[in-house]
């Protein structure tokens, strides 16, 4: 999340369409016009009865309002506004101003004595003066209304008070980089706003179903509150929320942001949040920007030092301990700098890949987004740019990568859309992190002319977690909205389940690792909760998969899963019960594959050998007997034979890793030792099995 967050106030009702529309506007202040309300020792502005009223308080005030929709100023537009000045004063100025950031901005001004300039302002002060104050006759002075426009035609910038031309120039002279627009008063004045418009022939990709209606769903009091309710996280199995709220009283941090959390009582119902508390917030602003899918991780903004108070910039991780959440320690990236103030991030569901916002040297724009992978138990890599294909010249921020480590949404002011910032979806096509496809903004239903940004996904792709500023309890809140089937990210399987202790049954804290087969490539991994034995993991489909259980004292427990024919989101429960390190004790190596009815191993089978025999290696005082089993089909003999080869095979296999042959005792038992019914292939597939007894410690 952002370690500050703005408030852009922007407008909703623009109804663009899909490809090829016109992006315009026209707001005549009445009920639900959303320009902002302030009121300061310089200035005040606020919506009244049909006008804007825009007032100066002092002889030196200068405050001026705006809105931030999408507008590529180096394309053709139009710009109006009508207003009356409410006093006269000859040498006050009022009128436009566009592409605003900051305090840097273009400025076309009158003054009721029948003058106007056109300038460039860059940090408060005058950097070019494109047409000095020039006597005209068709100003009208105070209590009648003026009216101001810009039309972008080609090159140039032509400019109009009250219908009529006044002045015509380079379009080059002008700031082209920021999307403010608005107006502005100088000097104990007053002026009336009765109607302010834009427009600009724009191409707007939006996903296929974009426009199809949609609406948003306040998540309740539950979850938001009276204050700023913002950058929602939700977790793979979408039970469990994370978000910061600003300037809560229960805030550790008071004025600065705290993570809050809650979770799901049914569909539509939220426990009521609580503060996350010590170690997480401190007296920084605090934010989550990850969560891993077993929700046992958090990854957070920011640094921490030791004894858990603020530290820097950067990334964090926290793991579930029986006590808490552990003290965040610092996520190392090579090279790791960001020249902005802002920062934000995820992490892939395999906990092995973050993107996160910056600007560096090689960036295309302002913030862009970056790749880091770990390398390493403490290490990540020197980060690289995603490229031109993702990142503009425009801020890039709040990205977040689906659990099928494929489809990420993401926010951009550099590509136009319907307002400031708005939420687009890309998918990565290749392993190399750098190649995605078009992005595709996510439609009006979604995106407004507000700041839109920090979208969260659950692993289902139903719904998604966003924050608006429509319709609230406080400034902004968290709200969710059906995602459009074309915007979903690709279906995937949640293995879930506990890890327990198989004498005591008492839940353990152990490392879940998940490989592809029959390549062992290592995946990702997860630990489970040291309370509950609980884990997660998110599995792409269409391959097969090896998982192990380990903890230092018991012998490592596999699985494996087969997920070639599966096509929609699932949910499928497996829990390990693992052994512990005695004389006696005996373990399935349920990842040990062979020909039919041979004794060849087949390859998908040596990422298990293999962790066995490190295990072996590191407790080399320890002795076992492999044991061969079969089903009952076929002659008793046959299958004595068979399972007594297989033994053969894995114990050759241990001797060529350098394991000891004098360490092992091979054993078949053909089909005389059954753990299930022969009956059916689903239960008779377990009774063909390799066993593991220990002998000696």
């Amino acid at each position: 999340m952002r370690v500050y967050l703005l408030s852009i106030f922007c407008f909703l009702n623009v109804l663009c369409l899909a490809q090829s529309s016109t992006n315009s506007f026209t707001d005549e202040f009445n009920e639900g016009s959303i320009w902002p309300k302030f009121d300061d020792v310089e200035g005040s502005g606020q919506v009244v009865k049909g006008k804007y009223i825009l007032k100066s308080k002092t002889d030196d005030g200068f405050p001026e309002s705006c809105i931030s929709p999408y507008m590529d100023w180096k394309q053709n537009f139009g710009l109006e506004v009508t207003y009356t000045q409410k006093t006269f004063h000859a040498h006050n100025i009022s009128g436009l101003i566009w592409a605003k950031d900051e305090n840097s901005f273009n400025g076309f001004f009158i003054r009721m004595n029948g003058f106007f300039e056109i300038v460039t302002i860059v940090n408060d002060n005058i950097q070019t003066t494109i047409k000095d104050w020039t006597k005209v006759d068709m100003i009208k002075t105070s209590n009648h209304p003026n009216t101001l426009a810009i039309s972008k035609e080609g090159n140039n910038y032509i400019f109009y008070i009250n219908k009529k031309e006044v002045f015509k120039a380079p379009a080059d002279k002008f700031l082209t980089h920021n999307d403010g627009m608005g107006f502005i008063v100088e000097g104990n004045n007053t002026i009336e706003v009765d109607r302010f418009s834009f427009e600009q022939n724009v191409k707007i990709k939006v996903t296929p179903d974009g426009l199809i209606e949609k609406k948003k769903e306040p998540l309740g009091s539950n979850i938001n509150t009276s204050y700023n309710d913002l950058n929602p996280i939700i977790s793979a199995d979408g039970k469990n929320l994370y978000y910061a709220i600003d300037n809560h009283p229960s805030n550790i941090g008071g004025t600065a942001q705290d993570v809050w959390y809650s979770t799901k009582v049914n569909d539509t119902t939220w426990n009521k949040a609580k503060n996350i508390g010590l170690p997480i917030n401190n007296l920084e602003h605090n934010g989550v920007i990850s969560v891993s899918p077993d929700n046992n991780t958090l990854y957070l903004s920011g640094t921490y030092k030791k004894n858990g108070k603020p530290q820097g910039a950067g990334f964090s991780y926290s793991n579930r301990t029986h006590e808490g959440w552990s003290v965040p320690q610092t996520i190392k990236i090579k090279n790791f700098y960001n020249e902005s103030e802002y920062q934000e991030a995820c992490i892939a569901p395999n906990k092995k890949t973050m993107i996160f916002t910056a600007k560096r040297a090689d960036s295309f724009g302002k913030n862009d987004l970056y790749v880091t992978t770990m390398i390493g138990p403490d290490e990540w890599s020197e980060p690289i740019n995603l490229g031109p294909n993702v990142n503009s010249e425009q801020d890039e921020a709040s990205p977040f990568l689906a659990a099928d480590g494929k489809t990420m949404y993401f926010s951009s002011e550099g590509r136009p859309g319907f307002g400031d910032m708005d939420v687009f979806v890309t998918k990565r096509l290749d392993n190399s992190w750098t190649k995605w496809s078009e992005p595709l903004n996510m439609g009006p239903y979604i995106n407004t002319i507000e700041f839109d940004a920090y979208f969260s996904v659950p692993a289902k792709g139903d719904y998604a977690y966003l924050v608006t500023s429509l319709n609230t309890l406080g400034a902004e809140d968290i709200v969710r909205i059906t995602l459009s089937e074309s915007a979903r990210p690709e279906p995937v399987v949640v293995i879930h389940g506990k890890i327990f202790d198989a004498k005591t049954k008492k839940p353990l804290s152990a490392d879940i690792t998940y490989e592809e087969l029959p390549e062992g490539k290592a995946l990702g991994n997860a630990i489970s909760n040291p309370s509950t034995g609980e884990y997660k993991i998110v599995l792409p489909y269409e391959k097969v998969y090896g998982i192990f259980a380990e903890k230092a004292g018991y012998l490592t427990k596999n699985d494996n899963i087969d997920l070639t024919n599966l096509h929609e989101y699932q949910e499928i429960e497996k829990d390990f019960y693992l052994v512990p390190i005695e004389v006696g004790e005996k373990i399935v190596m349920n990842n040990i594959f062979f020909a039919q009815g041979t004794p060849n191993i087949l390859p998908n089978s040596y990422p298990e050998l293999d962790r066995f025999v490190d295990m072996l290696k590191k407790n080399p005082k320890m002795e076992i007997e492999v044991g061969g089993h079969t089903d009952n089909v076929g002659e008793p003999a046959l299958n004595q034979i068979l399972s007594e080869q297989r033994v053969v095979a894995i114990t050759k296999y241990f001797v060529s890793k350098g394991i000891l042959a004098k360490r092992m005792l091979g054993k078949g038992y053909g089909d005389s030792q059954p753990i299930a019914s022969n009956l059916k292939e689903e239960t008779r597939k377990l009774n063909r099995r390799v066993e593991i007894k220990i002998l000696k410690k």
